[in-house]
């Protein structure tokens, strides 16, 4: 994944790629999940935390467990989890 949100950087790509006329409009994307049991399922099965994971340890992927499980707390409302990811949408013509 790119990090494209800070501002002026997708314009800036746009434009350095030979992009005259071009349109970005953000788009809030909700992630919800019923427990932290299934938020973590679904990203360390087949997820974005599998080939990470998969370098370390039992213990330490148990670990890092823990520890995520503790930064979810932050994201938990009326008993599940909701993450609110903002994405750039982007049309442009050549």
């Amino acid at each position: 994944m790119a990090d494209l949100g800070p501002p002026g950087k997708l314009e800036a790509l746009l434009k350095a790629a030979g992009f005259e006329q071009f349109e970005i409009k953000p788009l809030l994307l909700s992630y919800t999940f019923d427990d932290f049991e299934t938020y973590w399922a679904i990203n360390t099965e087949s997820g974005t935390l599998r080939e990470p994971l998969d370098r370390f340890s039992a213990t330490e992927q148990e670990e890092i467990e823990s520890e995520a499980f503790g930064q979810i707390a932050r994201f938990r409302r009326n008993g599940k989890i909701i993450m609110v990811n903002q994405a750039l949408l982007a049309g442009a013509v050549k």
